[in-house]
């Protein structure tokens, strides 16, 4: 990982957060990989058609098929932020959608479907 004080980007990211973040110190090893990826980022899980909390749902679905632990522990504290409930929490994990609104169910479907689509052989190809 990149030492913040060898990056004056990642430093400054670093002091907004007032914490470390293993992650962005990764990505700094390219650092116009992570000077990029900030607006990158910033721009997708922003203000936009979608509504925060259901991106982070969505991120949510593919953390947990994935089975990414730094991204689920990451987004639960993000999700929580945009309002979703542990119980949902354990619902999304569980793949049991009827508590969510219909617009959400659908992003959560797509969701998966996609990881599934891109986890299965044919997509290796």
């Amino acid at each position: 990982m990149a030492d913040p004080s060898q990056n004056e980007f990642l430093a400054s990211l670093e002091a907004k957060a007032k914490r470390a973040n293993h992650f962005f110190r990764t990505m700094a090893n390219r650092p116009e990989v992570l000077k990029t990826f900030v607006p990158l980022y910033g721009a997708i899980m922003g203000p936009g058609a979608v509504e925060r909390r259901t991106k982070e749902l969505v991120y949510l679905a593919c953390s947990y098929a994935n089975r990414c632990v730094y991204c689920t522990a990451s987004h639960t504290a993000s999700g929580k932020k945009a309002g979703i409930s542990d119980d949902e929490l354990q619902a999304l994990q569980a793949e049991h959608d009827q508590s969510f609104s219909e617009p959400e169910r659908a992003a959560i479907q797509y969701a998966r479907e996609r990881h599934s689509v891109a986890g299965s052989p044919a997509a290796e190809l």
